[in-house]
């Protein structure tokens, strides 16, 4: 198990980095069988482990190691190895992308070709490491619609809403079509992923125009409904990264509801739209989106959150319309600690505080201990501390490395290294301290810069650390952080503060 965790494709796919246990480790044989056809057997084994990615590996009898591989970031349900009518051997998984929003997928592995470690393509290209090139996105999955038959796997049994994939590629609506065993279909969703992949290095090149033409050329050539909107969500989080939010947006359905996973589309639509500033515009989509689609309303109340907060709500009125919108979330822990984040930029921290120790978390919350350590881990705890430190007093509690750790979450991890940061300068008053809270405040800019459940984190970086600088006497850093803050919260006083500060000469 040790060796398994050392793989590189699962150590690219895991976001957890924590410690391999083996206890939560099993492998599931396949099948053994000449795949390459070089006289020696291969055996193909399904690996699982509950903090790290599944992947299916074909191990070598002549080598004795690992040869392939295919990793996907999510979950492999099932695994079918099948023959053509030609008698090509191919394995087939069906199973969930999380990159992609939840997005059932179906990939063939033509087993002869495994010589490498196979990718899916929701992740960058690394070195040697391949795309898989026949890899179908198909919306939501049911687990238990899965059947294999011969060459066909039905991936969905609702009456009128069939959805059968045929072993040469071919996602239909009809079990009965003849299958050519030709590789015309595999070309051509080969030739869409290169297509896919000239977007990402225009982007990377700075060249926004030119990539937006070859995505809108690229859609307009989608071979299905799927795959298409599988490459809007690359599209998007490519344009993302690279700071074109006009052009992600442009990627994005334009009719939400009927794209084939109309959940994670308004997720992302909200995202863009709080990164723009939109904030009225991406909580309606929000609501609206939460209550017609079957997904947990925890996906929709955090961006809402940010940006209820972020159109300069008090903590009083915040939480008035988290009662009335997300009613299952009023008295949870993520809920305290927007309050206390609303509080800080409002610079009504104590007010905060006393409010916030004032709401029954047990009311309406169906399982606090499921919401604190599960849903929302550390992120209350992070910002009481940090509400403390703020008003100059001792925390009562700060969680440990360890406990942050265990949130497997990047975001926290970021807040949390501000929290030290900031109780180093409050006690040191150091220049070094400083620059470990200057280096926190950019980390959380960073994150800012894609993900809208960010900004609220990276606003009160920006003030406290641009207050901090004032008072270390540095001003003309001061000035521009604090611009940064107003910019992005012009509301109550500590941006009047922040004002003063920056019409001074």
């Amino acid at each position: 198990g040790k060796v398994i965790a050392e793989i590189e494709p699962l150590q690219i796919f895991n976001p957890f980095k924590n410690d391999f246990s083996e206890d939560f480790f099993h492998i599931d044989y396949l099948i053994t069988d000449d795949f390459d056809l070089d006289g020696y057997p291969e055996s193909l084994f399904r690996l699982t482990h509950n903090m790290y990615p599944q992947i299916v590996c074909q191990i070598s009898s002549l080598e004795s190691r690992m040869t392939g591989a295919f990793a996907n970031s999510g979950h492999i349900y099932s695994c079918f190895v099948t023959s053509s009518k030609g008698g090509s051997k191919s394995l087939v998984l069906v199973g969930i992308n999380n990159r992609a929003g939840h997005q059932g997928i179906v990939v063939n592995l033509g087993l002869s070709n495994m010589k490498k470690f196979l990718l899916s393509p929701d992740i960058e290209n690394k070195g040697n490491y391949a795309y898989v090139s026949n890899y179908r996105p198909f919306g939501i999955l049911y687990q238990d619609e899965i059947s294999f038959a011969d060459d066909v796997v039905q991936l969905r049994k609702e009456k009128g809403k069939e959805l059968y994939y045929h072993i040469n590629g071919i996602l239909s609506r009809s079990r009965e079509i003849e299958i050519n065993p030709s590789i015309r279909e595999v070309a051509i969703l080969e030739n869409y992923y290169v297509n896919i992949r000239r977007v990402k290095q225009l982007i990377d090149e700075r060249k926004p125009d030119e990539a937006m033409n070859e995505a809108e050329e690229a859609l307009g050539r989608a071979p299905d409904e799927y795959l298409k909107f599988f490459a809007q969500n690359l599209f998007y989080t490519y344009f993302l990264e690279g700071g074109y939010f006009k052009q992600a947006r442009k990627c994005m359905p334009e009719n939400i509801g009927d794209c084939p996973n109309p959940s994670s589309a308004s997720i992302k639509m909200g995202n863009i739209l709080i990164l723009q500033g939109k904030y009225r515009e991406a909580k309606e989509v929000l609501l609206k989106s939460s209550r017609s689609f079957n997904l947990n309303p925890w996906y929709f109340f955090l961006p809402y959150s940010s940006a209820t907060i972020l159109e300069g709500k008090t903590y009083q009125s915040y939480f008035n319309d988290i009662k009335q919108q997300y009613s299952e979330y009023a008295e949870s822990s993520a809920t305290k600690a927007f309050i206390l984040q609303t509080a800080i930029l409002q610079d009504e921290v104590a007010k905060g505080i006393k409010f916030e120790e004032g709401i029954d978390e047990t009311l309406g919350v169906w399982n606090p201990k499921y919401e604190d350590e599960v849903l929302f881990p550390c992120f209350y705890k992070i910002w009481k501390a940090i509400s403390e430190v703020y008003l100059g007093i001792e925390p009562k509690r700060i969680p440990s490395e360890e406990e942050v750790k265990k949130s497997f979450s990047k975001e926290r991890e970021a807040e949390y290294k501000f929290l030290n940061a900031l109780i180093d300068f409050k006690k040191s008053g150091k220049m070094e301290a400083l620059e470990n809270l200057k280096e926190s405040y950019l980390l959380l800019k960073k994150k800012a810069e894609t993900d809208s459940s960010m900004l609220v984190s990276y606003a009160i970086s920006a003030y406290i650390y641009g207050f901090s600088c004032y008072e270390m006497g540095i001003k003309e850093t001061a000035k521009e952080v604090l611009k940064e803050a107003v910019k992005l919260y012009p509301y109550g006083n500590l941006a009047q503060k922040a004002k003063k500060v920056i019409k001074e000469k």
